[in-house]
């Protein structure tokens, strides 16, 4: 019995070893004595956090409180991936009393450590109302669907106003040939 225990312990040190995905065994996932017969490799993962900030916060203030709270996850090791502030929105639901909140997108690339170092630090914070922690298996660079629509509202609204003032310089351009020609009939 022990010979096989050594056998198994053996093989699961190759198969980690060579980095193999798993140990082929027949058809247990345990050996003897709860031994692991094989190994899954587990994916890098990532922590998604969204919190609510309460709105009576100015948005410096927000990027401030955030800092603090990037601080304390890289100061366990954790890293962050991605930042985005979503500005005030109107919440589905009031919460406190307050119908609006400044959201915040945190994704982390840490430990478990990290996340509950997070989790705690966000916990003991009087000014987050609300917050959300969710895993990720794989990480998108492009920005989230509300800061892409707020990033496509703020260019439509440059192009607006940039054509507002074409048409603002056209308009002078009109007026002062208009005026140039009634100057030169005038003189005439």
């Amino acid at each position: 019995m022990l010979a096989i225990v050594t056998l198994l312990l053996m093989m699961r040190r190759h198969c980690v070893d060579n980095h193999a995905d798993y140990i082929p065994c027949s058809g247990r996932a345990y050996g003897y004595r709860g031994v692991r017969l094989y190994t899954e490799r587990s994916a890098v993962l990532y922590y998604e956090t969204i919190f609510i900030v309460n709105p009576d916060i100015s948005q410096e203030n927000t990027e401030k409180l955030t800092d603090e709270l990037v601080a304390k996850v890289e100061k366990v090791g954790g890293r962050i991936v991605k930042r985005e502030n979503w500005g005030s929105r109107p919440m589905a639901y009031s919460i406190a009393n307050r119908k609006r909140g400044n959201y915040m997108l945190l994704v982390t690339d840490g430990s478990a450590e990290a996340i509950k170092t997070l989790e705690h630090a966000i916990s003991l914070e009087e000014r987050i109302i609300r917050t959300l922690t969710t895993k990720l298996t794989e990480l998108s660079d492009k920005p989230s669907p509300l800061l892409r629509r707020a990033q496509a509202a703020a260019k439509r609204e440059e192009a607006a106003a940039e054509e507002k003032a074409e048409a603002a310089a056209e308009a002078a351009a009109e007026e002062k040939a208009v005026e140039a020609a009634d100057g030169a009939e005038a003189s005439a």
